[in-house]
């Protein structure tokens, strides 16, 4: 949240009510199992704010917004599983999606490979190499 001297109670109720609708917007992805949010990007997009308001909030730490996001996600992970034995399905497509949200060690298990998300380019700068 912004400073604790400029918060007023004016702002502390527009964060509950925008917790609110957040929480309502999961929950309700979560049980009609259609179309889940599954990212804070998405989940910004069907609320009345804009991402920096979000974010200056605090609203993408909040541990019950998280839980939900993160119901969202394994039950979309539940579904694509799922789906992989269907002949009608795009398993190339669904692999993918499951790589997007899926977490670190299943993201290295479907890439058969351990995973660096931090990895490193080190440019290093000299005199030019002559022959």
């Amino acid at each position: 949240m912004p400073d604790k001297k400029t918060i007023d109670e004016r702002q502390i109720v527009k964060i509950a009510k925008m917790k609110e609708q957040a929480i309502e917007i999961l929950e309700t992805g979560l049980k009609d199992n259609q179309n889940p949010i599954l990212t804070i990007s998405e989940l910004v997009l069907y609320l009345p704010i804009v991402r920096k308001t979000f974010y200056v909030y605090k609203l993408n730490v909040d541990e019950d917004i998280l839980d939900l996001l993160d119901a969202n996600k394994v039950q979309k992970k539940a579904e694509l599983r799922n789906n992989w034995g269907s002949y009608d399905s795009a398993p190339v497509l669904q692999i993918a999606l499951y790589k997007l949200i899926g977490t670190k060690s299943e993201r290295e298990i479907l890439n058969n490979k351990p995973t660096d998300d931090h990895k490193q380019i080190i440019i290093q700068w000299g005199p030019p190499l002559t022959s």
